[in-house]
């Protein structure tokens, strides 16, 4: 049996009291720190410290969710140079922790690539949208609006990235711009065009021209098809249609139409005739392939001279009443080796 003696005893006995006052006193600091100071994590960034956060894994989650997706549905990439970094320590209770803020503080400093459309006229951005389908929309509205003029521009979408971008006020008034800039060129264009601009009877030399033989063969042995287009694009209604009338045979269309609308060639060919004649006023004739001729009766103004080689869509003349006529109207022939023909039955 193990034989302590009392010196021993008290030894021990010295030492586990003071070994529970270590601990205790430990207890005692430990419990005054966590009374005094709390567990943070000082952020550095740049160089910085920004201050102190409680919880690291919600702020490094908010920071990662705004690298990877932004703030906007159109957020093409985010850049953010340097990373903060953390460290844990205890600082007192009264010491503001400001997660959000921080938070705040590196998203600023991050480079925001936004991801825009940009709508093209011949080149020249007028102004962008957030997406696609509404750059898709705008260029389909344009091109709608100068689908029958004679000078149309090219309407396009560009992608790019940019940092910084302005939304137009107003879409609808910015596509309103466009197309009134677009018509006032059309507009120019067309009158470019005219050849004579005179309204006088007197202003027009009425000139003919005819096809030399072998050009003709060569037109009426082309394999080609044709495929007539409406003189006036659609504008106006039908007035007099093909046939008997009244008093006479009538042996094309009549088309109502104010004064001044653009009359288009109806498919490719050579001007034959374009000056004054007889009852038809001012008429333009025009040979085509396959012996097809067409006739553009009762013209204020005409913007073409015989001999001219015209394609589908030229400007030719302009809707009047001169000749034989109660209004302003086109009469539009179509006739094959001479022989008229219900124009309807060959215009879209």
């Amino acid at each position: 049996m193990l034989n302590i003696s009392g010196k021993t005893k008290l030894i021990f006995s010295t030492l586990i009291k003071l070994i529970l006052a270590i601990v205790i006193s430990c207890v005692v600091m430990f419990s005054m720190l966590f009374v005094l100071y709390k567990p943070t994590y000082e952020v550095k960034f740049e160089g910085e410290v920004l201050g102190y956060i409680s919880d690291k894994a919600d702020v490094q989650k908010q920071i990662s969710n705004f690298l990877q997706n932004g703030d906007k549905d159109n957020v093409g990439y985010v850049i953010l140079k340097e990373e903060p970094t953390y460290e844990f320590s205890f600082v007192k209770k009264d010491t503001c922790v400001s997660d959000d803020e921080i938070v705040a503080k590196v998203i600023d400093a991050c480079d925001v690539y936004y991801r825009v459309y940009g709508v093209n006229v011949d080149d020249e951005e007028k102004f962008v949208v957030d997406t696609v389908k509404e750059a898709q929309e705008i260029v389909d509205k344009i091109n709608e609006e100068q689908k029958d003029y004679q000078k149309k521009s090219t309407i396009e979408i560009s992608e790019k990235f940019v940092q910084e971008y302005t939304l137009p006020d107003d879409i609808e008034v910015a596509v309103n711009d466009i197309n009134k800039t677009l018509k006032d060129s059309n507009d120019e264009y067309v009158k470019s065009q005219v050849k004579t601009v005179s309204t006088s009877y007197a202003a027009y030399t009425s000139s003919s021209y005819t096809v030399p033989e072998s050009v003709l063969l060569a037109m009426q042995s082309e394999n080609g098809s044709l495929n007539f287009s409406h003189p006036l694009n659609s504008a106006g209604i039908i007035t007099s249609r093909y046939g008997l009338r009244s008093r006479n045979n009538h042996k094309g269309i009549d088309i109502g139409a104010p004064t001044g609308t653009p009359i288009y060639a109806a498919e490719d060919g050579i001007v034959t005739y374009s000056g004054w004649y007889y009852g038809y006023g001012y008429l333009i004739k025009i040979q085509h392939i396959n012996g097809y001729e067409t006739y553009y009766g009762h013209c204020s103004k005409l913007a073409c001279n015989a001999g001219d080689s015209v394609t589908k869509g030229t400007l030719i003349g302009y809707v009047g009443s001169t000749g034989n006529s109660t209004g302003p109207h086109l009469h539009f022939e179509v006739r094959m080796n001479g022989n008229a023909y219900n124009p309807e039955q060959f215009i879209n």
